[in-house]
């Protein structure tokens, strides 16, 4: 198998479904051609697939949801190993973060199961608490020594959620099939 073919085929198994049955044609052609064009024949098709899954809405929706959710799983993780940290220090704003991470973590697993749209609404409520606990625990807690600590990782969790919300939100509008116009 030359490396044209090899390519060839490549191409087929990375176009969207919907363009397979013209990455299979081109592929078909190169038995045609001059030895010397199949190598740039094959390179275009490649490119062409590769074009064509990057635009797919379903390649996008999936995109999308594995950056929120790898994301949040990552975010669980570091919040976890923080709280194992400040364990000794303060317990309870320990027991906190470990409380936190286990919400990050099950807004992952359940992201990953239900999708963009319910990223879209629990993110967007989830992002109102931790915003108002940025602005109001000073008067809440005014002499409690993490405060500058917690408001610095309430604005965090408030910029993450926003992130997610904005990245399931261009996920959703770019996967929406087209209307057809009427006619």
């Amino acid at each position: 198998m030359s490396w044209a073919e090899r390519l060839a085929t490549l191409a087929i198994w990375i176009a969207p479904p919907a363009r397979r049955e013209w990455a299979q044609a081109a592929h078909a052609e190169l038995g045609d051609m001059p030895a010397t064009r199949t190598l740039d024949f094959a390179v275009g098709g490649l490119f062409a697939a590769i074009g064509w899954r990057l635009g797919d809405p379903r390649t996008i929706a999936l995109s999308a949801r594995g950056l929120v959710v790898v994301g949040a799983g990552v975010w669980a993780v570091l919040l976890g190993r923080l709280a194992l940290r400040l364990n000794a220090d303060a317990p309870s704003f320990a027991i906190a973060l470990t409380l936190l991470a286990l919400g990050a973590a099950s807004f992952s697993f359940l992201a990953l199961r239900r999708g963009l749209g319910f990223i879209v609404i629990c993110a967007s409520l989830l992002t109102v608490p931790a915003a108002g606990y940025w602005l109001f625990a000073e008067q809440v807690w005014p002499s409690y020594r993490l405060l500058d600590f917690s408001r610095a990782l309430s604005l965090e969790i408030a910029g993450l959620l926003l992130f997610a919300v904005l990245t399931a939100g261009v996920g959703l509008r770019v996967s929406r099939p087209k209307a057809s116009p009427p006619s």
